[in-house]
């Protein structure tokens, strides 16, 4: 069963949704690692509070250059 969501969603909007609908589920396997959503989930949301820590928020601009995998 589908939670409603709202509309427009971001993507942290749907992960945060299927996270509690699918939470223990595998979201990403790379090799031998597995990543739930659950972990998804709460790793976006940390990642979100650290850049909003240092002064990011609307309209910021972010280059991310990190290697393939679940740590990114």
């Amino acid at each position: 069963m589908s939670l409603p969501l709202p509309s427009p969603l971001t993507v942290g909007d749907l992960l945060d949704a299927r996270a509690k609908t699918r939470g223990d589920h595998p979201f990403l396997i790379c090799d031998e690692q597995t990543l739930s959503y659950a972990e998804a989930s709460e790793r976006s949301a940390a990642l979100a509070r650290g850049m909003i820590a240092s002064g990011l928020g609307h309209g910021s601009r972010v280059g991310v250059l990190h290697p393939n995998g679940p740590e990114f």
